[in-house]
């Protein structure tokens, strides 16, 4: 008998959350699609689970780095930014120092975010 469109998109919709969760448990993708077998889901449903897990991790592991890239930025700014502002009104070392970790702080948060949007 045919599957149709509407109940392998059912299927997915149904299988979508338990999935998730296995995943959270730390399972493989292998892993799940058996499991999804085993509770009678049919093979190409249990691909398309499979497969809409990983777009949807792929997603929101670029939305964490596109908000690290920001929040790095900003960091980076502001600590080149009061760094600049406060050389040379007070040449103190902890002005600096604190600006510094600031800079070194947000170059590693845009870096984070980079190697994130790239798909690391």
């Amino acid at each position: 008998m045919a599957t149709t469109r509407m109940e392998l998109r059912s299927e997915l919709q149904a299988m979508l959350a338990p999935a998730a969760r296995m995943k959270e448990e730390g399972l493989t993708d292998v892993q799940v699609r058996e499991r999804l077998l085993r509770m009678g889901l049919r093979e190409r449903s249990a691909e398309e689970v499979v497969a809409a897990l990983r777009r949807i991790v792929a997603q929101k592991r670029k939305r964490r780095g596109l908000r690290n890239l920001i929040f790095g930025a900003l960091w980076l700014i502001g600590g080149i930014a009061f760094t600049a502002l406060t050389r040379n009104a007070a040449p103190g070392a902890a002005a600096c120092a604190a600006a510094y970790g600031a800079i070194a702080a947000g170059l590693i948060q845009a870096g984070y975010g980079t190697y994130q949007l790239a798909g690391g």
